[in-house]
This record gives C-alpha cells, sequence and structure tokens, in this order.
C-alpha cells in the first residue's frame, strides 16, 4: 500500500471516529481565488475553488490533525496564448489533490507543528501523476509581536530537497497584513530529484497580504489580497506570453469550525435535559 492510499484510510478513519470522538474539533473551508499561486509559481492563472478539509484529535498535551485540501478549475483554460492550466485545460474540475497528517504542540510561546503531506495530479495534460509526491515537514511559530515563523518541506519523494518559508503578520485593527518569503533550499533542477520547481537556490520571492475577517457564530468569511514580489526567474511567469516581478492574485475563503457531538453524547445530553424538566 503507497504512502498516498495509507494517508486516504487515515483520514477516512478520522472522520469516521469523529463521529463518536466528542473531543474532535473538525474545520472545513472552501477559497474562491482568482488564482492558484503555489510558493510563487503561478500554476493556474484564472479562477480557481480550493476546499480544505481537517478534523483535528488531542493527542497528549497536544493535537493531531488528519486533512484533506484539493484545487479544482472553475472552466476549460485551453487557450494556449493566454492560460496557465495545472490540468492542461482539458477540463474544468479537479486538478490536485493534497492529503496530510500533523501533529501540534506548544512549548511556552513555541507553537511547533509536524507532518507530512502527499501531492497528487490526476490529470492526463499539465501537472500529471509523474509529479505526485511526498513532503515532510515542521514549522514553528512564535507568540511574539509580529508572530514570526519558520516552516521547512523536505521532499521525500520526486525532487529530493527543501523548500523554506520565513512569515510575519501583524493585526492593525480590524486588517491583518502579513509577509511571507521563500527560499530554495534545493528544489531545482540538477539538485538529484526527478523534478525541479525554482532555478537556483536561495531567496524566491516575497508575498505581501491584506486580509479581515467577518464571523457568525462557527461561520467565517475571510476575504484577502496578495502581491507577489518574484526572484527566482520561475516565479516571474504569469501567463504563456508575460513575465512579470509583482503578480497580484486575491480571493475570499468561507470557513466553518465546531466540535464534532458523538450520538452517545446527545443520548446523554438529551436524557440530563429530560431528567431536568421532571424535577
Amino acid at each position: 500500500m503507497t504512502i498516498r492510499r495509507l494517508a486516504l484510510a487515515a483520514l477516512v478513519l478520522s472522520l469516521t471516529a469523529a463521529a463518536a470522538d466528542a473531543q474532535a474539533e473538525i474545520a472545513v473551508s472552501v477559497g474562491f481565488n482568482s488564482q492558484y499561486q503555489w510558493r510563487g509559481l503561478t500554476t493556474t492563472n484564472r479562477g480557481v475553488v480550493q476546499p480544505d478539509l481537517a478534523v483535528s484529535f488531542p493527542a497528549g498535551q497536544g493535537s493531531l490533525t488528519f486533512g484533506a485540501w484539493a484545487n479544482l478549475e472553475g472552466g476549460r483554460y485551453d487557450d494556449a496564448q493566454r492560460h496557465i492550466s495545472e490540468n492542461g485545460g482539458q477540463r474544468p474540475g479537479l486538478a490536485e489533490y493534497d492529503l496530510r497528517i500533523e501533529g501540534a504542540r506548544e512549548f511556552g510561546r513555541f507553537g511547533v507543528t509536524i507532518g507530512a503531506s502527499t501531492y497528487s495530479y490526476p490529470n492526463r495534460l499539465g501537472t500529471t501523476g509523474a509529479s505526485n509526491t511526498v513532503e515532510a515537514y515542521a514549522r514553528v511559530a512564535l507568540d511574539a509581536p509580529l508572530a514570526p515563523s519558520v516552516a521547512v518541506w523536505q521532499d521525500v519523494q520526486k525532487v529530493r530537497g527543501a523548500y523554506a518559508e520565513f512569515g510575519v503578520s501583524q493585526e492593525i485593527g480590524p486588517v491583518a497584513l502579513g509577509a511571507i518569503g521563500g527560499w530554495n533550499l534545493g528544489q531545482s533542477p540538477g539538485d538529484g530529484g526527478a523534478l525541479g520547481y525554482f532555478a537556483r537556490h536561495g531567496l524566491t520571492h516575497v508575498d505581501v497580504s491584506a486580509s479581515t475577517q467577518w464571523s457568525v457564530g462557527a461561520m467565517s468569511v475571510v476575504p484577502a489580497v496578495h502581491v507577489l514580489f518574484g526572484v527566482d526567474p520561475n516565479t516571474f511567469v504569469a501567463s504563456p506570453n508575460a513575465s512579470r516581478g509583482a503578480k497580484l492574485w486575491f480571493g475570499t475563503s468561507i470557513g466553518w469550525a465546531g466540535r464534532a457531538v458523538s450520538r452517545v453524547q446527545r443520548i446523554a445530553e438529551a436524557t440530563e435535559e429530560e431528567a431536568q424538566e421532571k424535577r
């Protein structure tokens, strides 16, 4: 059984367990974005829909999360002069799905996350199954002014190189400002893997963003706008015939988060309410 199938089986088991475990936390969101920018690289330069599902459980002094994310192209982006399409413009619909498992724990003011993610491309054209791969990653965030964080991904299947991101963020009233810088540590052609994402090592791009959030109960709406400044030559690509040092993209995420309540707990709560009514 492949790692990808194991991750999918783990996700299915986690969803099944969520129905019986009152401690499970479920978060669902759908992003509607003007394009798909991945680590500064233009993967699809037209509108995309990106759903995400995460199920988290308490694990010792931390948490264990199973998640699934997907990229769906909103149209048939088959104009070779204007469109960059992850599925080669062959059809609207699913172009990528990723599965992940991660553990998180806090150590004082530090939040530490360690996990693994699979990347799958069910396409005949564009990015195909030949690019399917697996990455292990670690992230450290500090509870301090500007909320600094650093994350490192290590490809363990196809590219076999590392990539890092450094981030800061600050809330100013209702607006959250953020900046992320990418750094290629070995994901270029010739680094020993079957694929290469960037042209050279070092700083790849800087993504500056502004977002806000509206909440109604467990529902949230988060609109955001990004300006991406390319540094690596591969991050300049904006369309088949255009290269830009700065790329603008924007989107809105609609999400819901809540606690899974088991059938046993619902029965217990109903019984307690009935007992109180009789008193």
